[in-house]
């Protein structure tokens, strides 16, 4: 795991290191968000692009099987080299671009309609962070500010991607 450390108001914070009560007291913004994420994204017809991950994503097993397999015989591995690179290049296409594009940004305005909470980004930071005493604990008042933006978003972005390296492991 990364340690972050950030530097707000004069005081230095770091995040708390992942245990099985941290996710459990900050699952209420995993859930605000993926929630957020669907409300933003559910009219978003992806079953081409899933199929087409699908299939990239198999594509890469079976290569990755007859590698291993070490045989003399590649012709198999040229074909599947040949369908992996045409499927790559359709996804990479304007069509398929475009609406990964626009999930991203969907990603980050449901992240935006978090973290611009007050009320409620403030409790998953005195959860997420360490917070020494009462007086670097946050509240409303402390983080309703432009200034605490960037702190905010980059401690949220932070915390998300130890979340999904924890859940590497």
């Amino acid at each position: 795991m990364r340690e972050n450390k950030y530097n707000f108001n004069g005081k230095l914070y770091s995040i708390k290191p992942l245990s099985l009560d941290i996710l459990h007291k900050v699952s209420p913004l995993l859930v605000r968000f993926k929630q957020e994420h669907y409300r933003l994204t559910k009219d978003i017809d992806m079953r081409e692009l899933t199929e087409l991950e699908s299939g990239i994503s198999e594509l890469e097993n079976a290569i990755d099987g007859e590698t291993n397999k070490k045989s003399e015989d590649t012709g198999l591995k040229e074909k599947l080299q040949i369908q992996l690179k045409e499927l790559k290049k359709e996804y990479n296409s304007v069509k398929f671009t475009s609406v990964r594009e626009h999930i991203l940004k969907m990603e980050s305005l449901a992240l935006l309609n978090i973290i611009t909470d007050a009320e409620f980004i403030s409790k998953m930071l005195n959860i997420i962070l360490d917070c020494q005493n009462s007086d670097e604990c946050f509240t409303v008042e402390k983080i309703n500010t432009m200034d605490a933006f960037k702190f905010i978003k980059q401690v949220i972005a932070d915390f998300f991607l130890n979340i999904s390296e924890f859940s590497k492991v």
